[in-house]
């Protein structure tokens, strides 16, 4: 992953479901050039929605050691910590110290999130939003937990070697019901590294194909992507950004919202996917880089602090000055668009390139979420994946 990308490589019927809570009018209305967003969803914008936001604390941590703990509430909860420059829970466990979130064991841990631990717990560059559990077996029922954050230096994820500060956050979170159909509501930017961003209308066709193939991937588990607006923007359509530091999404997601009140979107919990042009990803301890056909900064992703990026980022170039741009079929795009949702929405993923696996007990390599999509066989989510997903906050519940 890089953050989380991909390298180069139902109780209702699935029509029912997509008809009644899915696409709707989504290839209608062109674009206007020099103009902001074109509603692309028929009637109203649904109300915005407010994630309130508790603060737990403002720890102050010294070089190279975790904070003392603080006390948290466990259910039904999602904890944002919220710091200049990365962080991640060090631990978390109940009060009779049956543990969540183990400090890192060995030094594969210091990693983009902790692979040893019980629940894991994936690094926050700048802002980092957990949603757990986040794996099998689930833990012992508890209402309380005790926290404890690490700052980590970005480059080398290593215990930091600068003192600073971290807010620890949590928000109450609805519970559904498992029956409950869910919405991810999205806008849709296409900028000019995309073969998309010429067409005349505001969502392609091969777009809105895409997210109907997505939508019948997530139906089994009641939940639905839905994009309400449109935009063409107009800026370099090279992303280049380095492990640990997503600096040059920011005045990308600053740029998306320009023309909205106050430069913010009308709401916090809708996705912002963006199909861009180059995406390239440097590790410059290794000094070696990738360019990933899909880009999450966070997993999961959504909701984030001051100067935080968040969103889904689609490749629509290579890097190389000449290289042309992708000409991506619905079938293929959908499988990168539905990998990031998933990643967006806390799953990691089911099996690496080296063959490791996740810690979910019931995924495989024939699942979306492989670290290769393109090569499996039936793209499809499992029911455990499918909890995690349903936990996260951005979801609209109906």
């Amino acid at each position: 992953m890089g953050f989380a990308h991909r390298g180069r490589r139902a109780v209702t019927s699935v029509t029912g479901w997509i008809a009644t809570w899915g696409w709707l009018a989504c290839g209608s209305g062109a674009p206007s050039p020099g103009t902001c967003w074109t509603q692309v969803q028929s009637g109203d914008l649904p109300t915005p929605r407010t994630i309130v936001w508790n603060t737990v604390a403002d720890l102050a941590l010294a070089a190279q050691t975790a904070s003392d703990p603080v006390s948290v509430p466990a259910t039904d909860v999602a904890y944002r910590l919220s710091t200049s420059g990365c962080v991640q829970i060090d631990s978390l466990s109940d009060p009779l110290g049956r543990a969540w979130v183990t400090p890192p064991a060995t030094l594969s841990d210091y990693d983009l999130f902790c692979k040893s631990c019980p629940q894991r717990a994936a690094l926050g560059v700048r802002s980092g939003l957990y949603v757990l559990p986040s794996s099998d077996p689930l833990p012992m029922s508890t209402t309380q937990l005790q926290l404890r954050a690490a700052l980590r230096d970005c480059g080398t994820l290593l215990p930091s070697l600068q003192a600073g500060q971290v807010r620890v956050e949590y928000s109450a979170r609805q519970r559904p019901t498992d029956a409950q159909p869910g919405i991810l509501y999205a806008e849709l930017a296409i900028t000019p590294g995309s073969i998309f961003f010429d067409s005349p209308m505001a969502v392609p066709g091969v777009v809105e194909e895409a997210v109907t193939l997505v939508n019948s991937w997530l139906a089994p588990g009641q939940l639905v992507v839905r994009i309400l607006r449109a935009r063409r923007l107009s800026t370099a359509d090279t992303l280049r950004i380095e492990r640990g530091d997503h600096i040059a999404l920011v005045p990308l997601g600053g740029g998306l919202h320009a023309c909205d009140p106050g430069g913010r979107s009308p709401d916090e919990t809708w996705v912002p996917i963006v199909l861009a042009g180059c995406l390239s990803v440097s590790n410059t301890v290794l000094k070696r880089s990738s360019e990933p056909e899909g880009l999450t900064p966070g997993i999961p992703s959504g909701l984030p602090g001051a100067d935080a990026a968040h969103g889904v980022y689609i490749k629509g170039r290579g890097c190389d000055a000449s290289a042309p741009q992708i000409s991506w079929t619905a079938e293929s795009l959908a499988r990168v668009l539905g990998h990031e949702l998933g990643h967006y929405l806390g799953v990691y993923h089911a099996v690496e390139l080296d063959g490791s696996a996740d810690a979910l007990d019931d995924t495989d390599a024939d699942n979306l979420m492989y670290a290769r999509p393109s090569a499996i066989a039936q793209p499809r989510f499992t029911a455990s994946q499918f909890r995690v997903m349903r936990q996260h906050p951005a979801i609209a519940w109906q």
